[in-house]
């Protein structure tokens, strides 16, 4: 991991994004790239010098903005760091990811929060969005979480097919490197999946094998939903993190591990580490 992007708006939401990123910059020697997107009524980009003299407010307030990103850039948070920032104008969620390609991010943070109503339904849908669309992994960190040193890493997928998940088992043995934790494999058995089929473990085999992961099957039959098995899962065994993989396929399979990381994300007290679907060469 050579480079960190960090949303900020400067919430409490966020601040616990940034801290765990500044923590995990630390850990892999990474870099940040804090950015920040303010909107004005303006379409202030079109404007020459002079024409932005006439709107002297909003003049303020985008210095102000610069100006708070730039203290955040400097502040013992993310002392000993390479830190770099950007304020970006009339921009909307999209540009997160074209930033985080633009930059050539290895790992998105972002706050979610974790209030009820229509503000967790705002914020949950400007994540899941990000989840959708980046490139790169991302992680959904509640606003509940003060400190990222997981103990337990669940991940969760279907194991249903053998499929080149690489890119999630370096991420995973990664973090799981830098906290000491424990991997949990977690399939959830929905019912119309035949009785006694093979799970085929594809890359994760070695894992098991070497007692690098344990394998965890939990019946869907306990729970309403899929997402609510893996929330619970996670929870009860003290998880500090879940891991889930999305992937741009259609079908069922798109259904289950797609929209089903979304949902996660949008609904865990945990932080949710979502990876991106690489088919194999």
């Amino acid at each position: 991991m050579r480079k960190i992007l960090i949303p900020t708006d400067f919430s409490d939401c966020a601040q616990n994004a940034l801290r765990v990123g500044a923590q995990l910059a630390k850990k892999a020697d990474a870099s940040i790239f804090l950015f920040h997107i303010y909107n004005t009524a303006i379409d202030w980009i079109k404007l020459t010098l002079e024409q932005e003299k006439q709107y002297p407010e909003t003049h303020k307030e985008i210095a102000l903005a610069k100006s708070q990103l730039k203290d955040l850039a400097n502040s013992e948070l993310f002392e000993g760091l390479d830190v770099s920032w950007e304020v970006a104008i009339n921009r909307n969620i999209q540009s997160i990811v074209q930033e985080a390609d633009i930059t050539q991010s290895d790992l998105i943070v972002m706050g979610t929060h974790g209030t009820s109503g229509w503000r967790k339904w705002l914020m949950g849908t400007f994540t899941q969005k990000i989840v959708r669309l980046a490139h790169c992994p991302v992680l959904a960190v509640p606003e509940n979480i003060q400190e990222f040193s997981p103990e337990i890493i669940v991940v969760a997928a279907d194991f249903d097919e053998p499929h080149n998940m690489m890119p999630t088992i370096v991420q995973v043995l990664d973090l799981a490197y830098w906290s000491g934790a424990d991997i949990h494999l977690l399939k959830i058995n929905t019912p119309n999946a035949p009785r006694n089929s093979n799970i085929e473990l594809g890359d994760w085999k070695d894992l098991i094998e070497y007692h690098l992961a344990e394998l965890v099957t939990v019946n869907i039959g306990l729970y309403v939903t899929v997402e609510e098995g893996i929330i619970d899962y996670a929870n009860k065994v003290n998880a500090g993190l879940i891991v889930m993989e999305t992937h741009g396929r259609t079908g069922f399979t798109r259904y289950l591990m797609g929209n089903l990381s979304e949902t996660v994300v949008n609904q865990s007290n945990l932080p949710v580490l979502v990876t991106r679907y690489q088919p194999p060469a």
